[in-house]
């Protein structure tokens, strides 16, 4: 098998059919690493340049990330985009099989500081194995919202009266909780 990285700053139909099919079949895909994510952050951030780094094996998108420059901690990195809404792995790969991760992070790794604020834990555990002088800090952080009280219970006066003015204003918008058959909710 033949890895190919093409590092891309605009692309055409062909790449965005790709990264939708590998969207498709991708064993960790998510809103964060989707074709629509990526173009909802270059709608909302007009000025913002990015990189899309692209791996192919055997002429097949297996592998996308798209970044943008910034800095960190006082270090320009190339990062994931949206860094401060970002709760998923920004990258898209078809499987977590140790060479694709090799080739595609290895020609990442060597372009670039790379910042990427959250990775999954099989992710990280393979790229710490692959590259153990990676700097890896593995953070866990669950929030959790108790919905068996009232929804408004930590909320500021202020902050309950916008949320009743909106709800006033839009009839058709509603709460509404489901404790069985999620599946079905989550399509809603």
């Amino acid at each position: 098998m033949k890895y190919k990285i093409e590092v891309l700053h605009q692309f055409d139909k062909t790449l965005i059919h790709e990264w939708k099919e590998l969207w498709k079949k991708a064993e960790n895909a998510n809103i964060y690493n989707s074709y629509e994510w990526f173009l909802t952050n270059m709608e909302i951030n007009k000025n913002i340049q990015y990189t899309v780094y692209a791996c192919y094996r055997d002429d097949t998108l297996v592998a996308i990330l798209p970044l943008q420059g910034y800095k960190c901690f006082g270090i320009n990195v190339m990062g994931s985009l949206d860094r401060e809404h970002l709760v998923d792995t920004p990258f898209l790969i078809e499987k977590y099989d140790k060479e694709t991760f090799k080739h595609f992070f290895g020609h990442l790794l060597k372009k670039k500081n790379i910042y990427l604020q959250k990775i999954d834990d099989r992710a990280s555990t393979i790229l710490h194995a692959l590259f153990p002088e990676l700097f890896i800090v593995l953070i866990q952080a669950n929030p959790k919202i108790d919905l068996t009280k009232d929804l408004y219970h930590g909320a500021s006066p202020s902050t309950i009266s916008q949320i009743k003015r909106t709800l006033r204003k839009n009839p058709e918008i509603h709460f509404e909780m489901y404790t069985d058959n999620l599946r079905k909710h989550l399509e809603t």
